[in-house]
């Protein structure tokens, strides 16, 4: 039997500057069995058609963007309590821009969009966002910094997934001393927040509820710091 089945076909064209279009055309399809998904009475084919285009370009040594837009079809596998998996229609961008404005700096930003509407009665099921900016700074031929700053987002509709909305952000700092391959040494520092309750679970009177909504944490509307972490790696070659 087969699972899966996946036929894309995209064509390419090369502009001046190192500018590239591809339009993307696909299809796939889908089985889900009865041991895959609790509920299901039988076999059951989903299939999805995808359209897309790729636009990328690096046209001056300080910028460059690659543009990622698609268009397909999905299966929704975490529906709402009590219902079975469906198709959706899910649009994908991924957007990332880089620009060097010295020589030793490079900035990459980064966004990712994923959106799944439910396919029968055209409601929003769920809306994910990703913004990432990373530095890179090249102080010496040795020494470097690299910072990353992410946000994730992610909206659920409790009508049409079981999913949670969940927002986090996310610090890293990396210093790094390397000397030749096999011999650096890295110092760096990781701050996340994410809106998690602090207490974690409901305390009533006659019971503690840690999960009201059967699908993880209990959430609040606020950014929680709820992990830290700062550490020192070393690495040395020896040499015979």
């Amino acid at each position: 039997m087969t699972l899966q089945q996946v036929a894309s076909f995209d064509y390419v064209f090369g502009f001046q500057r190192n500018i590239i279009l591809a339009p993307i055309v696909a299809y796939e399809s889908d089985v889900l069995r009865p041991v895959d998904f609790a509920g299901l009475p039988n076999n059951r084919q989903y299939s999805q058609d995808a359209v897309g285009i790729v636009f990328r370009g690096s046209p001056w040594r300080m910028f460059s963007w690659n543009t990622r837009i698609i268009r397909d079809g999905t299966v929704v596998v975490v529906p709402a309590a009590g219902q079975l998996p469906y198709t959706g229609n899910e649009t994908a961008i991924y957007q990332t821009i880089g620009v060097k404005p010295t020589h030793r700096l490079q900035i990459d930003n980064t966004y990712i969009l994923e959106r799944v509407v439910n396919g029968l009665v055209q409601h929003g099921v769920v809306n994910s966002d990703i913004i990432r900016s990373k530095w890179n700074y090249q102080f010496t031929r040795e020494f470097s910094l690299r910072f990353i700053a992410q946000y994730d987002g992610l909206l659920t509709n409790p009508g049409y997934s079981n999913l949670q909305t969940t927002k986090n952000m996310n610090f890293d700092v990396l210093f790094t001393y390397f000397l030749h391959p096999g011999t650096a040494v890295y110092v760096g520092y990781n701050s996340n927040l994410e809106n998690v309750d602090p207490a974690l679970c409901l305390h009533l009177p006659n019971s503690t509820i840690c999960d009201p909504n059967g699908g993880g944490l209990l959430r609040s509307n606020r950014l929680t710091n709820d992990g830290r972490e700062l550490f020192v790696k070393i690495s040395y070659l020896f040499r015979r």
